[in-house]
């Protein structure tokens, strides 16, 4: 399954340890994850814009949103998950091999990881002028794939982890992991033709978290 990774840790032993993997979906994997976004696309009415009543979205001290984007949790577009290849694929996070790679690198963050038992997946779109400003996640651990079709009609879109200023370039199947509560922030998308109505940038985000186990019955029955 790893042949075609590269992978990449910083910040071992560090307050901010991260695992970055290029490659992460096999070729069929991520033609099967092109499809299933090209389908969402077409059908592009069941993304939401982020706004001011979007209590997923990180907010500033005015209660204002800190994104600018379009977005949908796919795990409330089936009663299946099995139905979304997006979703399929979050096996590879489960697979020894790569809590083996967390497990060297990220500790002592990863023992939190080990302990999630639920997770969410949202998929999220960037045009002209989109963002998400500096932000954490209210969950235990984060992980971010980026998938663009071409990057070369816009500047911009590059991930950074603003604690330490480290700015990750966006490059297609790039998939970055680290603990939720980091800052980080997407950067402005910038189109060199400001009528282009391409999407920019897809990025797609399993959340992990830990719910109690009686609180966790009740959502599953």
């Amino acid at each position: 399954m790893s042949d075609n990774w590269e992978i990449q840790t910083f910040g071992k032993g560090t307050p901010y340890p991260f695992v970055l993997v290029d490659n992460w979906y096999l070729p069929h994997e991520e033609e099967a994850v092109w499809s299933e976004i090209d389908f969402y696309m077409r059908n592009a009415f069941i993304f939401k814009p982020t706004d001011d009543t979007d209590p997923t979205v990180a907010r500033d001290l005015y209660n204002k949103s800190k994104a600018k984007n379009q977005r949908v949790f796919l795990d409330d577009l089936y009663k299946h998950q099995g139905a979304s290849h997006i979703i399929n694929c979050t096996y590879k996070q489960r697979t020894d091999e790569f809590k083996n790679i967390l497990n060297e690198n990220c500790l002592p963050y990863y023992r939190s990881l080990r302990e999630t038992n639920t997770d969410r997946t949202l998929l999220t779109w960037y045009g002209d002028g989109d963002y998400y400003d500096t932000h954490w996640d209210a969950t235990v651990w984060t992980c971010l794939i980026w998938m663009i079709h071409d990057n070369k009609f816009f500047d911009g879109g590059d991930f950074e982890f603003t604690d330490i200023n480290h700015k990750i370039e966006l490059k297609n199947n790039r998939m970055v992991i680290f603990p939720s509560c980091y800052n980080h922030k997407v950067h402005p998308l910038n189109y060199h033709d400001k009528n282009d109505k391409r999407v920019g940038k897809y990025t797609i985000t399993h959340f992990y978290m830990r719910i109690p186990r009686d609180v966790l019955a009740l959502t599953n029955s």
